[in-house]
């Protein structure tokens, strides 16, 4: 259970590191994008003026939050693959388990029997008709 545990919240954490890489480079890409948009609209009529283009090291930043956005897709994807496995794992593991002992899974079913409710074993009485 411990071990779980942990890999759940390390998972949980990694998690949160991949989602903060993808917005951060995402905000960076869009700003620049809105950036140098708005300069080639308002530039558009009299044509490309000096600074209306980005420098090409700045086109090479962007580049760089791009692939950094796309390794912590890929990551996240990693990370979702594994625990969709394990799932999978686990399902197969209780069915199996259900398979060699019916009565486990018996037992698991009728457990919530008797506790009343709706349709519970003290239904309202009904009065004879007169």
């Amino acid at each position: 259970m411990h071990m779980k545990f942990t890999l759940f919240f390390t998972i949980q954490l990694t998690d949160n590191l991949y989602f903060f890489q993808i917005s951060e480079g995402s905000k960076a890409i869009l700003e620049f994008s809105n950036h140098y948009s708005q300069r080639a609209h308002n530039s558009q009529r009299s044509g490309p003026l000096p600074g209306s283009t980005p420098h090409l090291n700045d086109i090479d930043e962007m580049m760089r939050q791009n692939a950094c956005v796309y390794e912590s897709l890929s990551r996240l994807k990693e990370v979702v693959l594994t625990q969709q496995r394990a799932l999978a794992q686990r399902s197969k593991e209780r069915q199996e388990k259900n398979f060699m002992n019916p009565a486990a899974e018996f037992s698991e079913n009728t457990n919530s029997v008797g506790k009343g409710g709706f349709a519970g074993p003290e239904g309202k009485k009904r009065r004879p008709v007169s």
